[in-house]
């Protein structure tokens, strides 16, 4: 078990900032960080938008969310944990032989937060981790994918059996994977994988990309930005939940806030520093996000994975991506990726190779449908997303 301490220290003064940090808790070096943190103030530069909140935004309710619960485990016990995940992956294929490993790990995190204006909070959370990472191997070709789970409360973790089995699935489907030639077509991103589009949408609505005009997004405010079906919210008080929490790193109040309605642009990712350089009220566009959500007024009950391969008849379905190729001045959108090629709806052989390009306002407007097959990771719960015509770099 290791054990840290942090501190930091934010100072304003005649408009100007400075953040310094230590981790001496000691008087003298406490001392000596307020007067490092004042003498960076008397020259770092003006800026009219920096400063404390106002009084009114400061949270004032502080909801118990449940997100405290260490787990008391042995290096031996953390160890047996992560062997039954490895375990698990080498018995499912014979074409599983070895693995890059499987990891526990738990951490539980306790922070205070007081401002020279009166706010004083303390808040304790923990996040507990697992994953495990297989190679298939046949016919001299190696394939590696991974699964993990990560929750607040270690009782609602996947089996680690569980992980290391779809971990293993994963990447046995994987071996044999083809390249296919360059075209057009619709294109099945898997939860996981549309997840990954959540959050360069999510990149596009805050603070920075916006006051420098740097996001496709700004100024897009109450304009259509996905398909009239489409609906996304963020929750910061969902029960255990990954993102959880009252207030924002300088206490500002979160409130649950509808980002996407019926396709519309509602709210951004500010922060009080971006909402003051926009103009923007810090309460309806607050810090975030916490706990995104992507629902469609269009899913039905029986929109399973299975039923989504049927909705895109013949096409990609795309597992995974890879490489950074977002623009998000432009919106213009190049990934590589991996998945599987899909003809009337049934899975033909596993493809890899490509790249995915389109454009993110195109994609998000083209969206076709949402799965009800939801995977809830790094703080986004979506489904299978169908977008109905993408261009595919292959052979």
């Amino acid at each position: 078990m290791r054990r840290t301490s942090h501190l930091q220290l934010t100072l304003y003064g005649a408009n100007r900032q400075a953040s310094v940090s230590s981790s001496d808790f000691s008087p003298k070096a406490i001392e000596a960080l307020v007067d490092r943190g004042m003498k960076i103030v008397d020259i770092a530069a003006e800026d009219p938008y920096v400063g404390l909140p106002d009084s009114t935004d400061y949270a004032t309710e502080i909801v118990d969310l449940d997100l405290d619960h260490p787990w008391s485990l042995s290096i031996q016990d953390a160890t047996d944990v992560a062997r039954r995940a490895e375990d698990e992956a080498l018995s499912t294929s014979p074409y599983v032989l070895q693995t890059e490993g499987a990891t526990l790990s738990s951490h539980r995190l306790r922070q205070c937060l007081a401002t020279s204006d009166g706010f004083l909070q303390t808040q304790a959370s923990t996040s507990h981790f697992i994953s495990c990472t297989p190679i298939a191997i046949k016919d001299g070709c190696k394939e590696i994918d991974r699964w993990w789970s990560v929750m607040v409360h270690p009782e609602d973790l996947m089996s680690p059996q569980d992980i290391g089995r779809i971990a293993a699935d994963r990447a046995v489907s994987r071996l044999g994977a083809r390249k296919i030639s360059t075209r057009s077509c619709p294109v099945l991103f898997e939860p996981l994988a549309a997840a990954a589009l959540v959050r360069d949408f999510v990149a596009a609505t805050t603070a920075r990309p916006l006051y420098t005009n740097a996001s496709y997004l700004a100024g897009a405010l109450d304009s259509q930005c996905f398909a009239p079906h489409v609906s996304v919210t963020d929750d910061p008080f969902v029960r255990r939940g990954q993102g959880s929490r009252s207030y924002d790193d300088i206490g500002i109040a979160l409130r649950r806030r509808s980002i996407v309605e019926n396709g519309f642009l509602r709210g951004y990712f500010l922060g009080l520093y971006g909402a003051r350089r926009l103009g923007l009220p810090v309460s309806e566009h607050g810090s975030g996000p916490t706990n995104l959500t992507v629902s469609s007024a269009l899913t039905r009950d029986e929109d399973d994975f299975d039923r989504m391969l049927w909705h895109l008849g013949t096409g990609l379905v795309v597992s995974g991506l890879t490489g950074q190729g977002v623009n998000l001045m432009t919106g213009d959108f190049s990934r590589a990726a991996h998945g599987f090629w899909v003809e009337n709806g049934v899975i033909q052989y596993p493809v890899a190779g490509i790249t995915v390009a389109s454009n993110l306002q195109r994609m998000f407007k083209a969206l076709q449908a949402i799965g009800r097959d939801t995977l809830t990771q790094q703080g986004v719960t979506t489904g299978s997303w169908l977008v109905d015509d993408m261009r595919i770099g292959g052979v």
